[in-house]
């Protein structure tokens, strides 16, 4: 049953329109680029997809999505290996995240649920004994990991390794969060709901994978230091804000309204236009704080060789090509359709 405020949101949220300006100008200046592999890598998804979808609909909405993008736009200078590596893992989390909500299970089973795939998880990136019987696994979407972690053990260091399972971690813990406030028909006040997106977006795994996939290293004290992880944590409220205006048309479809938007109209006590300039300005200012927070990871670059500095250099570019194609993939595909919203000036304007 959903709360009283937030029913009355999102009865205030239909049939209405909002504008939001030109967000691509913000990315720019920063790289961006599509792997000479995506049509590959487009064959290689659907290929996934059709084996973890065996309901037709289903297998025929995530096609339209260009999942295929998410590696071979998000990571356009990675190596054909890495950029299947990529796919799998996408498709893992798509899927894994979507299952769940997908099916009216309780809190209890979705505890068991994420206690479950964290021991498969750990067992195949090698951080549990795997002299040990391989964990169970109860879904075919978890069952895809054994793929992912073969690949991490095999091609990346174990401290990328260690790294990437402590987002995991991280992910399942606030994915609990997350259920428990579906669960309790509540919107969320702003301090509770970023204290659950951090993780439910899973931007810092992706951070932690990145250097295996541009295969290059890092020194251990650097890659884990606060200027690193200021860097990172910019780029995770970037990815926040963004998909939550860009989803906002699909949440509002799917009943769904615990997106920044919504509840910033709740704790604000303003209408959609108001709250959705908020929520604008406040990606306007991530991203300079993203400029600022990569200058400073530079500068922490020069007590090191300059192979260092050439490295972190790369990992700069890696991340703003990241940025730049989760914001490109989300204007075109299907999942949010709000290409047909686009204006001849590039703002959007978009009817709930």
């Amino acid at each position: 049953m959903i709360a009283d405020q937030a029913t009355s949101i999102l009865l205030d949220l239909r049939g209405s329109q909002f504008k939001v300006p030109n967000m691509r100008h913000l990315y720019e200046g920063w790289v961006s680029g599509v792997s000479p592999h995506y049509t590959t890598i487009v064959s290689f998804t659907d290929e996934i997809y059709e084996n973890l979808l065996p309901k037709k609909d289903e297998l025929d909405k995530a096609k339209a999505c260009d999942f295929g993008y998410t590696s071979a736009g998000w990571f356009p200078s990675s190596s054909l290996d890495r950029l299947k590596f990529m796919a799998t893992y996408c498709a893992w989390f798509f899927c894994w995240d979507d299952s769940i909500d997908r099916e009216e299970v309780t809190l209890e089973t979705g505890d068991r649920y994420r206690a479950e795939a964290l021991e498969y998880i750990g067992y195949h990136l090698g951080i549990y004994d795997r002299q040990s019987p391989e964990p169970q696994a109860s879904t075919v979407q978890l069952i895809l990991f054994a793929n992912i972690g073969k690949f991490i053990r095999e091609e990346c260091d174990p401290e990328i390794a260690q790294s990437f399972f402590s987002e995991l971690q991280y992910i399942i813990d606030c994915c609990g969060k997350e259920q428990m406030n579906q669960l309790s028909g509540q919107l969320p006040t702003k301090e509770e709901y970023w204290d659950m997106r951090y993780g439910t977006s899973g931007v810092y795994a992706y951070c932690a994978i990145a250097p295996c996939m541009i295969d290059v290293k890092v020194p251990y004290e650097l890659f884990h230091s606060p200027e690193m992880r200021a860097v990172w944590v910019e780029m995770n409220i970037n990815i926040i804000i963004f998909n939550d205006i860009i989803s906002l048309k699909k949440e509002v479809a799917d009943d769904a309204i615990m997106s920044l938007i919504p509840i910033t109209m709740a704790h604000d006590g303003v209408g959609l236009l108001e709250a959705t300039n908020t929520v604008y300005e406040e990606l306007v200012a991530n991203c300079r704080a993203f400029d600022r927070a990569v200058s400073v990871l530079r500068e922490k670059a020069k007590e090191y060789n300059e192979a260092v500095k050439s490295n972190i250099d790369k990992l700069i570019d890696c991340y703003e090509a990241f940025l730049t194609g989760v914001m490109n993939w989300s204007y075109t595909n299907a999942r949010y359709k709000v290409s047909q919203d686009i204006q001849k000036d590039g703002s959007l304007v978009v009817s709930l």
